[in-house]
């Protein structure tokens, strides 16, 4: 059973695995549907509310194993933040698991920033690594001359932590569609085990230049924010203006330090933050404006 969110079923998803060599008739592509009169919505499996109908369709079908493709957008939602959200989302895929006797998948994405524990970068929350029974890590090798990527179990609760990682390749490859017509896609091909660890492919993340530019953009977009603010202004109200201008809180933080504003208290005790240019930023460019 393949919940699938980002890729298309018809174009990307299906070809993949009939490429690897899967039949298609024991795989179910799964959506929800909900029904207002005539009109009918087609829309994601919600984990928040779609446990019951999830199980049902287990047990109807006999699947053996659910991929949630990608794992977040059935939680679309839920401020995952938040102590104890990841957990409460995850915990009955847990006890279906037991129940029908299947394995769940669930497909995420590491952070973009560096890391020393891959557990901990899953993007999302650190409870995704806390409550999962066991967690593979994939990660592309940059110096790997034949262009192989690393494959390391970050995680397990049954099989030794010293179990060897493994390198992969994708490989060119074509699949025939009902029609006669056929695709390419990419394959997966193990090629052998790996000295190198997928933490250790982590650590140095490199940045790529979209989001080098992103963060300059984000950094001048502050530097002139506080400059016409007088060189300076309340936290909350500098967050907020960012969010407003499509900057992400975590974006604006790391801009802050990047531009070498101070964080200072406003006035007497009780009062809030404030953010500071220092004075020869804000001199230069208020000659500069």
């Amino acid at each position: 059973m393949y919940v699938a969110t980002e890729d298309s079923w018809e174009y990307t998803l299906a070809p993949r695995l009939a490429a690897a060599g899967a039949d298609l008739d024991r795989v179910l592509a799964v959506h929800t549907e909900s029904r207002l009169g005539d009109e009918v919505a087609v829309g994601t499996v919600s984990l928040s509310v779609d446990m019951p109908a999830l199980k049902a369709a287990v047990q109807a079908t006999g699947t053996r194993v659910v991929v949630l493709d990608a794992l977040l957008s059935a939680m679309t939602g839920a401020d995952l933040a938040k102590q104890g959200v990841v957990r409460s989302l995850l915990e009955p895929l847990s006890q279906l698991v037991q129940e029908c006797g299947l394995a769940i998948v669930g497909i995420a994405h590491f952070r973009k920033s560096a890391g020393t524990d891959p557990l901990l970068m899953i993007s999302g929350s650190a409870e995704f690594g806390q409550v999962v029974r066991s967690a593979l890590g994939f990660a592309r090798d940059p110096a790997a001359e034949d262009g192989s990527c690393v494959l390391s179990l970050i995680k397990t609760n049954l099989a030794p932590m010293g179990t060897r990682s493994l390198r992969y390749c994708i490989k060119p490859a074509s699949a025939e569609a009902e029609d006669g017509r056929s695709a390419s896609v990419g394959r997966f091909e193990l090629v052998g085990e790996s000295e190198q660890t997928v933490a250790e492919l982590l650590v140095a993340v490199p940045v790529s230049r979209d989001e080098q530019a992103e963060r300059a953009e984000a950094q001048e977009w502050l530097r002139r924010y506080l400059v016409e603010a007088g060189g300076r202004a309340e936290a909350g109200t500098v967050i907020r203006a960012a969010e407003a201008a499509g900057l992400s809180r975590d974006q604006v933080k790391k801009a802050r330090r990047k531009i070498g504003a101070r964080t200072t208290k406003a006035g007497f005790a009780g009062s809030g933050w404030e953010w500071v240019l220092s004075d020869g930023d804000e001199g230069a460019e208020g000659a500069h404006e």
